[in-house]
């Protein structure tokens, strides 16, 4: 399965963890935001920055959040994915993490789960 990992900045190692999880588990990661340098406020960089990201989230057949810590570019990617589930079906979305940072967690869509392990055992 192609696979999108959302996360905040700062837990880009734990992302990359997952990745390698996912990888042994046979799917595929549609963008590997947490290996891209920062732009330092390039304009153009970092649109281009969220122009893979917003295409990652939409090649996705499953969604995954990493609700680890704030981060307004996961809640947007989070959104992104909301958005194209109610239109289309796709992503799945599946979660882990702290639950109640935002309201939009309670939505039925989201399938929360208490680890990342137990997410690519239900993937399998």
């Amino acid at each position: 399965m192609r696979i999108y990992i959302a996360g905040p900045w700062d837990e880009r190692d734990k992302a990359r963890e997952v990745r390698n999880l996912l990888r042994a588990a046979g799917h595929t990661v549609t963008h590997a935001w947490w290996d891209i340098d920062v732009p330092d406020q390039d304009p153009v960089k970092l649109r281009d920055c969220a122009v893979d990201d917003l295409r990652g989230v939409l090649e996705a057949d499953v969604f995954i959040l990493l609700n680890l810590s704030k981060s307004e570019g996961k809640a947007v990617e989070t959104g992104i994915a909301l958005v194209a589930h109610r239109a289309h079906g796709l992503p799945l979305i599946y979660a882990t993490g702290i639950r109640n940072t935002n309201i939009f967690h309670y939505l039925p869509e989201i399938e929360w789960r208490d680890s990342v392990e137990q997410i690519i055992e239900e993937l399998s």
